[in-house]
């Protein structure tokens, strides 16, 4: 019941027209990295980012 609440809060700050499917990308990610932990800790804000098409911080 969450996912659809997270969704469309991050949809709000995705503007464009696949900006549905980048908020849904996001939440998928984040989502599976919660469940399935890996050793690349650190580069997942970088693959978050990139599954929404946001540029890189730097």
């Amino acid at each position: 019941r969450i996912i659809p609440v997270m969704r469309a809060r991050l949809l709000k700050l995705m503007p464009g027209p696949n900006g549905g499917v980048k908020a849904a990308t996001a939440i998928r990610v984040a989502v599976s990295h919660y469940i399935v932990r890996s050793d690349d800790d650190d580069q997942f804000l970088a693959q978050l980012r990139h599954a929404a098409g946001l540029k890189q911080q730097g």
